[in-house]
């Protein structure tokens, strides 16, 4: 089961919630670096990336503009955000795509290529307004 979480204010609200949910359904979380210091109680993105390890799920971190990661258990991988020429509408969700992530781990894929597919296709998403691809 995958997990997104929605907004710092809502994790810190129901953080034993979602932490129960860690603990009993979910293998996948997807959260930004803002929910990720929510959910696991730290105060930067290096505490971030060792409570993800020690959940031992798989987690997809996202960093804005700034490096993003995908842990499983105890790896770690990081990878850079796919650049993009102009950004127009720069929602949070803006490095990684759980749908794509989600393509790629589905068809066989290793964490460094599901969180290019999700970069990738954040960067479509900022590029215009919507979250639709646009047609060319």
């Amino acid at each position: 089961m995958a997990l997104t979480l929605s907004d710092p204010f809502c994790v810190g609200r129901f953080r034993d919630e979602f932490l129960h949910l860690l603990d009993k359904d979910v293998n996948i979380l997807f959260a930004n670096e803002e929910e990720a210091k929510r959910c696991f109680e730290v105060e930067d993105f290096d505490g971030v990336v060792a409570g993800a390890k020690k959940w031992g799920g798989t987690a997809a971190l996202t960093r804005s503009a700034k490096v993003a990661s995908s842990s499983r258990k105890a790896r770690c991988m990081k990878f850079p955000a796919a650049p993009v020429s102009r950004v127009i509408d720069p929602p949070e969700r803006a490095i990684s795509s759980p749908q794509e992530f989600l393509y790629g781990m589905t068809h066989g894929k290793g964490l460094p290529d599901c969180g290019r597919l999700g970069a990738l296709a954040a960067a479509e998403v900022i590029s215009h307004y919507g979250a639709r691809p646009r047609r060319r």
